[in-house]
């Protein structure tokens, strides 16, 4: 941006490094207006130093004749001093005046030593008087023999003075000294003096010098302002003060107008400020933080490592105590070089609520589907063993396959009190099931209506469970792995299968959350590291951020409720987490005392079904398993068989 008086009065041709940077887009045109709207500060700096230069150079000359004059005048008068009281202490000097001479002879005889004092001293004039004034020696002989002209009272009476007079020769400093015979006789006097003509000449000659050094300093100030303005032009973006203020105040009123968060930092990674969305974002107090590091300024965790990287990202979600933020780092660059970065935060908490909330209408839509196949699928036997005359078979195999739907739906209802905790899982089971995966409530679960947060459970189920999915759908199906389900009718024990399972239940004043699944498990090393944001072990990436998001909510969720969280290392993947139990509510069923409780008669683990048949639970790989006895002492087992391209859950019923 170049305004019209800062480019007349800094030259500058195409491409010259003192111009500021062209003006780029809408914000470069603004400033380049903004620019031509009056005289630039550099071109007042300019100005400013060039007069305040010359009146310093000819302010300091004027003082420095000044000083040299009156030196020059010191110099002289103890010059001439000196050189009258030499020769009037000639003892020569005073026999010739001691002599009854003549005017003539006495000229004669004293006029070439006053010449030769005169030229060695560099004096104007050396004359020797006569006690009556008479001149017996002067540098023009045509006024040998005249009267002094000026005041002799002084000296005649002994003392030796310095005046400034005219004279024969114009205005001079002159000294008078008595000649003093070696018995006190008074005898005459001598009168040594330089022209002020001569002493201006000797002035002049040195301010010339000064003159002289004076232009050097002219040109080399003026070089040195030159470029100075021309820094100072690129600096400000040919910028006046009142366009600078301006800009200032829109800088403030954007900052505080834009619902993002913005934290601008300098080149030491500081923080030079902080806009108040940001200060709400990341829960600061209101109070300047200028110049403080992001430790200084109470900036935690991840985003504190953003500060202090180099690196420039865009939108990667970042997981603070109580929000998900998606961050966006620039780096800040004038025409001068780097001079920082912009941080831009915008608040992804609700978003993120949000997108969970569409990934569970899709995963119910994916779930609609696969019973719509699998209904059909049924429907279409129970058909066809009508048209097969079958009318029995046809009547129990509707019967069952109604037993069946409704078992897990009435498992999950009996035993999760939290009404949005049980569709949740009704929800993720129809998921489960269409990715070949078996989700599998504990039947002593105990999650009471109050008991936490719905809406925090609802994130720390949801995303575990997603993750035990995952991890179950992608581990390898191989028979004898250790991954057979519950005992099934003859012929299906060993069958491998993927499972998933949850247990909730209250453990004192604590609510204990449970989830396992049989796919691979974790190292330690991982277990420690898995619940940070941005750390994943799929090795399939999606968007930025896309990853790595899931454990790291949970682990927040668990922060705001004060619990912990915990993964569990091992050949199979399991969590647990423990939250302040909130309030005891309405339990919905019999209130189990422990996350896994025992029988208490050697059947399977879980409440009895009153006529000795009990609900068993599947505990995860590597514990004892267990399945649901019916009232009528037949063993109801879960399998998973492949139909088609479709993977359909079922029961299997068989004698005890």
């Amino acid at each position: 941006m170049r305004g019209s008086s800062a480019a007349a009065a800094l030259p500058t041709v195409p491409g010259d490094p003192g111009d500021p940077a062209p003006a780029r887009g809408p914000v470069g045109r603004m400033m380049a207006r903004l620019g031509r709207s009056g005289r630039s500060i550099a071109a007042r700096m300019l100005v400013l130093l060039t007069v305040l230069l010359l009146v310093v150079i000819v302010v300091g000359l004027g003082l420095v004749f000044l000083d040299s004059r009156e030196y020059t005048d010191q110099v002289t008068r103890e010059r001439v001093v000196a050189v009258s009281t030499t020769a009037a202490s000639s003892p020569g000097v005073a026999e010739i005046l001691g002599e009854d001479l003549d005017v003539a002879g006495a000229s004669a005889a004293l006029q070439p030593y006053a010449e030769q004092i005169r030229l060695a001293t560099s004096v104007d004039f050396v004359v020797f008087l006569r006690a009556d004034g008479t001149r017996l020696t002067h540098p023009n002989t045509t006024l040998i023999g005249g009267t002094f002209e000026g005041d002799l009272s002084t000296a005649r009476s002994g003392q030796p003075y310095v005046t400034v007079a005219d004279g024969s020769l114009g205005p001079s400093m002159r000294a008078v000294t008595p000649i003093i015979a070696a018995d006190g006789t008074f005898l005459g006097l001598v009168s040594v003096g330089v022209t002020q003509a001569h002493i201006s000449a000797t002035v002049q000659q040195r301010m010339w010098l000064l003159v002289g050094v004076g232009v050097v300093a002219l040109v080399v100030g003026g070089l040195g302002i030159l470029l100075i303005a021309r820094r100072l032009r690129r600096e400000t973006l040919g910028l006046g003060p009142r366009e600078l203020a301006r800009l200032y105040s829109y800088y403030e009123t954007v900052l505080d107008a834009v619902h993002d968060g913005m934290v601008l930092l300098d080149t030491a990674h500081r923080v030079v400020g902080i806009n108040r969305q940001g200060q709400l974002l990341l829960d600061l107090p209101d109070e300047d933080v200028a110049g403080r590091t992001a430790e200084e300024a109470g900036i935690t965790g991840d985003l504190a490592e953003i500060v202090e990287s180099d690196e420039e990202i865009t939108d990667q979600l970042v997981i603070t105590p109580s929000r998900v933020l998606a961050v966006t780092r620039r780096r800040a660059a004038g025409a001068g070089g780097p001079v920082g970065a912009v941080l831009t935060m915008r608040d992804h908490t609700a978003l993120q609520e949000l997108s969970g909330e569409v990934d569970e209408m899709r995963g119910f839509t994916r779930a609609l589907r696969a019973q719509a196949h699998e209904s059909a699928n049924r429907l279409h036997t129970v058909v066809s063993l009508l048209e097969l005359g079958e009318v029995e078979e046809a009547l129990q195999f509707a019967v069952e396959d109604l037993e069946m739907a409704q078992s897990l739906a009435d498992q999950v209802v009996e035993g999760m009190g939290e009404p949005a905790v049980a569709a949740l899982l009704l929800g993720k089971s129809a998921e489960a099931s269409e990715r070949g995966v078996e989700l599998i409530v504990d039947p002593d679960s105990d999650l009471p209506h109050g008991a936490a947060d719905a809406r925090e459970l609802v994130t720390v189920l949801g995303n575990l469970v997603d993750n035990a999915i995952d991890a179950a759908a992608a581990a390898p199906l191989t028979a004898g792995d250790g991954r057979a389900g519950p005992a099934g009718p003859p012929g299906t024990a060993g069958v491998p299968r993927r499972m998933v399972g949850v247990r909730c239940a209250p453990l004192d004043d604590r609510l204990v959350l449970e989830v396992w699944d049989t796919g691979a498990g974790l190292s330690a090393e991982v277990a420690e590291r898995i619940f940070a944001d941005g750390f994943t072990t799929k090795s399939v990436r999606g968007p930025a951020g896309a990853r790595g998001l899931g454990l790291a909510l949970v682990r927040q969720a668990v922060a705001r409720c004060g619990g912990t969280v915990q993964a569990v290392p091992g050949d199979h993947g399991r969590f647990r987490v423990e939250l302040p139990l909130v309030g005891h509510g309405d339990r919905r069923s019999g209130g189990a005392e422990d996350v896994a409780p025992a029988a208490q008669d050697g059947t399977a683990a879980g409440g009895s079904a009153g006529h000795g048949s009990a609900h068993g639970q599947t505990d995860p790989p590597g514990g004892a398993v267990h399945g649901p006895a019916a009232g009528d002492g037949t063993l109801v087992s879960e399998s998973v068989e492949p139909e088609g391209d479709a993977v359909v859950q079922g029961r299997t019923r068989g004698n005890g």
